[in-house]
């Protein structure tokens, strides 16, 4: 574009201002924005663009002929916004064009090229925004593209596609400090990218090749990479078709067997015994299985991935109290419709929330708790590889959420809730209230209540005393101390247990008779636990995130547990 001086550059908006031709025209502002790109006037350029978009949607609209010309402008714009810096109107942009050229994937070579390179294009961008995941999906829709354009051909290279590389590092960054530290959760369920049909066989079944022949050649290490890329690529589509979901269960398996075989950690291992896909394996500490799926798990990496099945099947982001009125309408039990997310076994962790909590938030709160778990336990374990803390706290522990668990369509749903949750409640080594009113609600006080029902070990007291007073002197006139993980400051001020309330109103009368009949110390006992939240949410008492001894204990004591599985 050397050749583009200013005053050709004003030449040619003098031309496009005077032509009344729009296909003249629109070539004439394709030529302008290019041109202005090179000469680094990035502002004029995207103006023009936008301009030249404009124009080609409206001659779309006289005429569909002009369709797939649309999308080789949205593209360019979608080029042009990224290079900008603006990646998430890119990202919008994209997906514009992607949704015309899945139309026209079929039509020619050139067409599925196009779609290919927009998907690419869509998937750096995702890339960009740290939506790994998502990056992912439509990176390997690329992936099947060029792989089925190669079969076409009867030409290509032995390994596939240079797309798949890419593929394996979006696969590869879903694993990282990066992605763990900085989840994009609004990413991961967007429902206009999940309403794309994004998973491919062809390509799930091309990287389960590579790691295969690589295992036959005898090189593990790049074969268990690839397979670990496998099932991370399954994984994202396991309950749109199940044989995603075997792929990825025998893959899993494969791994397991691979680095056991030759002396090697891996962290799918533990997640296959924990899902049950290893048989009856000896374990120091086997995990308490359960046939009754409202009494099962899923890990923090799989509720995502859940709320991601949901976004698919239509359930856009809400509160809790909407996202059960539509898993009613829509007849969804996620233990049943997503099972393949669950582990069929006792859950580790119990979380306590207020239904007015947004449910995208509701897990980008339990995944920074979990981390600040982790830390805790490297802290104390720093014999640990971080990333076998990372596959810890994020695909290991089980979590129980009611919303996953409890069928809202079942017949009685709040006897179902009577039935389970003292059951899970004890089941559980950690309890974890994750959003700042949850204890204004009376449902969530009898939730604390219960898990600390339980008697405090002698570990929890540092030196024998709490807060200076001797273990032994400690009776029922005093809290007992608090070994729920408060993970969100409270925004309310204590006011006990009378000034919480419920969505039931008889519900209030039947938990306040429970507490007063069943807690230790009754209704003040559970006061006491409350004034203990109010002090950690005292800035002025507790700056920064505070765990009360016997909270942390209680996630140190279940770490040597769950570390022994």
């Amino acid at each position: 574009m050397d050749e583009f001086t200013d005053p050709l550059i004003e030449d040619l908006r003098t031309q496009i201002a005077a032509m009344r031709d729009d296909r003249a025209r629109g070539e004439l502002l394709d030529t302008l924005w290019r041109a202005l790109a090179a000469h680094g006037r990035w502002d004029e350029a995207l103006t023009t663009s936008a301009q030249l978009l404009e124009l080609h949607r409206a001659m779309t609209e006289r005429d569909p002929v002009w369709e797939t010309r649309l999308a080789s402008t949205l593209f360019n714009h979608a080029t042009l916004l990224r290079s900008l810096g603006r990646v998430a109107e890119a990202v919008d942009v994209h997906v514009q064009a992607h949704r015309i050229r899945e139309r026209h994937i079929a039509d020619s070579a050139e067409d599925a090229t196009a779609y290919a390179r927009n998907a690419e294009g869509l998937a750096a961008a995702l890339a960009d925004l740290r939506g790994y995941d998502m990056a992912a999906r439509f990176q390997g829709a690329a992936v099947a593209a060029w792989l089925r354009l190669q079969d076409a051909s009867g030409v290509g290279p032995a390994g596939g596609h240079p797309s798949i590389g890419t593929l394996g590092a979006y696969l590869d960054a879903m694993d990282s400090d990066e992605a763990a530290l900085h989840p994009e959760a609004a990413l991961s369920t967007h429902p206009q990218l999940m309403a794309i049909e994004t998973g491919s066989a062809r390509t799930a079944q091309h990287i389960v090749t590579l790691a295969l022949d690589l295992r036959n050649r005898g090189n593990i290490d790049a074969a268990t990479l690839w397979a670990a890329r496998a099932i991370r690529y399954c994984e994202l589509f396991a309950t749109d078709e199940e044989g995603f979901a075997a792929t990825s269960v025998e893959m899993m398996r494969q791994v397991a067997l691979w680095t056991t075989a030759a002396g090697v950690r891996s962290p799918f291992a533990p997640v296959a015994r924990l899902k049950g896909l290893l048989g009856r394996e000896p374990l120091a500490v086997p995990p308490q299985p359960a046939t009754d799926s409202r009494l099962w798990c899923c890990s923090a990496r799989d509720l995502l991935l859940i709320l991601a099945d949901l976004a698919r099947d239509g359930v856009p982001g809400s509160d809790v109290h909407a996202l059960a009125d539509r898993l009613r309408a829509a007849r969804i039990y996620p233990a049943r419709d997503y099972r393949h997310r669950c582990q069929p076994r006792l859950p580790d962790v119990f979380i306590t929330y207020d239904w007015r909590f947004p449910f995208v938030t509701l897990q980008e709160t339990i995944h920074r708790t979990l981390l600040m778990m982790g830390r805790r336990i490297h802290e104390r374990r720093s014999d640990l590889d971080p990333r076998d803390v990372h596959s810890l706290v994020l695909d290991q522990i089980g979590l129980w959420i009611d919303f996953v668990f409890i069928d809202q369509s079942a017949r009685d749903v709040a006897a179902d809730v009577r039935e389970i949750l003292p059951k899970v409640i004890a089941a559980a080594d950690v309890h974890l209230v994750v959003s700042d009113t949850a204890l204004s609600r009376a449902w969530c006080c009898y939730e604390l209540a219960v898990f600390n029902t339980r008697p405090v070990p002698a570990s929890a007291f540092q030196g024998g005393k709490w807060h200076g007073i001797p273990v032994d002197a400690l009776d029922s006139t005093l809290a007992r101390p608090l070994r729920s993980v408060i993970a969100q400051r409270q925004t309310l001020a204590y006011r006990g247990f009378d000034a919480t309330a419920t969505t039931v109103t008889t519900d209030k009368a039947e938990i306040e008779g429970y507490l007063r009949d069943e807690f230790p110390e009754g209704l003040d006992g559970v006061d006491r636990l409350l004034l203990q939240v109010g002090l950690l949410s005292d800035t002025s008492v507790t700056p920064g995130f505070a765990l009360y001894p016997a909270a942390e204990d209680a996630i140190l004591t279940a770490a040597d547990k769950w570390l022994a599985r």
